[in-house]
């Protein structure tokens, strides 16, 4: 990874959005906005979750480069390119007669359709958002509907799964469509596992029909620069959850804890 693959992340006041935009000496890649929309525009894909902040001031996150900035949009799928680093962003509506799992699958086929001819065939950092995460949806938990469906996309499109998966989290919303964001390189990375862990990908039938298809963190690494995207669930050992009941705060990349609850973080 060369400098120009560095990003940057910064959680930032919407009103004081377009300073720190003025005064950043950096080029935005994606703005994600938390609870409510952004009311001002800004030359870079945006992301509006329905998931507002428990408390303080309300931030969004800004992920910015040190390089210029290329911007694309397609349908539902959204990029900006700086050097060797993709954001891309895709909102794929759930449709009534569809279940999860079909509308996960077709996600992640469209964001391989959309990333490959723009030379980011690597994936580094995923995440994905839709609501009702632990609701029942016709015999089976949504988030394990939407685990059959990514496992069904990437065991088809990646060349050397499951070695090639990336850090992901999945995170229920309290409304609004299936979304995903990610980081994606021009450039292979490194995908990282937690020895005292079994791979998420490796998990036994219990926890669903197919393991959820992600890496504990991914490692992008160069003589400029190392970054680590982490995605593991720290209260985990072996397979099992920790730790029940109690957050742990572990920082900006990672999912905290596997939480119960409708809008609560899970494994990836």
């Amino acid at each position: 990874m060369d400098p120009a693959g560095h990003v940057n992340l910064a959680y930032v006041e919407p009103a004081d959005l377009p300073r720190w935009l003025a005064v950043s000496r950096t080029y935005p890649l994606a703005v994600v906005s938390f609870g409510s929309p952004l009311s001002l525009p800004v030359r870079c894909p945006v992301v509006h979750l329905d998931l507002p902040q428990l408390d303080g001031p309300r931030h969004c996150e800004v992920w910015s480069t040190v390089q210029s900035v290329r911007s694309y949009q397609t349908g539902n799928f959204s990029a900006a390119v700086s050097g060797d680093v993709l954001f891309g962003s895709i909102s794929m509506p759930e449709v009534p007669a569809a279940l999860l799992d079909h509308t996960t699958e077709m996600a992640y086929r469209d964001i391989f359709r959309q990333i490959g001819p723009l030379g980011f065939t690597h994936l580094w950092r995923i995440w994905n958002y839709f609501p009702r995460i632990n609701e029942d949806e016709h015999g089976l938990e949504r988030y394990r509907r939407f685990c059959v469906g990514r496992h069904q996309a990437l065991a088809e499109t990646l060349s050397d799964f499951p070695s090639a998966l990336p850090a992901g989290t999945a995170v229920g919303t309290r409304s609004g469509p299936l979304q995903i964001f990610f980081l994606a390189g021009a450039h292979p990375v490194t995908h990282i596992g937690n020895p005292r862990q079994v791979d998420a990908y490796n998990y036994p039938s219990t926890y669903g029909p197919r393991s959820p298809s992600f890496a504990r963190a991914t490692l992008c690494r160069s003589e400029a620069a190392i970054q680590l995207f982490i995605a593991g669930t720290a209260s985990v050992v072996g397979h099992a959850s920790r730790h029940q009941g109690q957050a742990w705060r572990l920082g900006s990349f990672c999912a905290s804890r596997r939480d119960r609850g409708n809008t609560g973080p899970r494994q990836g």
